[in-house]
């Protein structure tokens, strides 16, 4: 066993950090969240929010965000299904025709 400077051994030392901590072992989660989703300008941009939690044993410890926008010329095949559903039902043929004929109009000022 280790004495140190004949007073102390390593086990009495820690025995009280090892009974804090036990065996218990600490649940780190991450997750995401699209947390916010707003309809915006005249072309009906999606723009979403994601929020990044981690959690400990169940209690937030951390959150973060992200965003991104979504026009009606992109392709949405890699989003969500409620980020589909909300695409697809703001981006009326109009909505896309409006953002095509402004395009084509910045275009011309060239």
């Amino acid at each position: 066993m280790l004495i140190l400077v004949g007073l102390f051994n390593l086990v009495d030392i820690f025995k009280p950090i090892h009974n804090f901590i036990g065996d218990k072992k600490m649940a780190l989660v991450k997750k995401t969240e699209d947390d916010k989703i707003e309809i915006v300008g005249k072309f009906r941009n999606v723009q979403i929010r994601t929020a990044t939690i981690v959690e400990e044993d169940g209690a937030e410890i951390s959150r973060s965000y992200t965003r991104k926008v979504l026009m009606s010329d992109k392709n949405i095949d890699n989003e969500n299904a409620e980020i589909k559903e909300i695409c697809n039902t703001v981006w009326t043929p109009e909505i896309k025709k409006r953002l095509t004929d402004f395009y084509l109009k910045e275009k011309e000022k060239k």
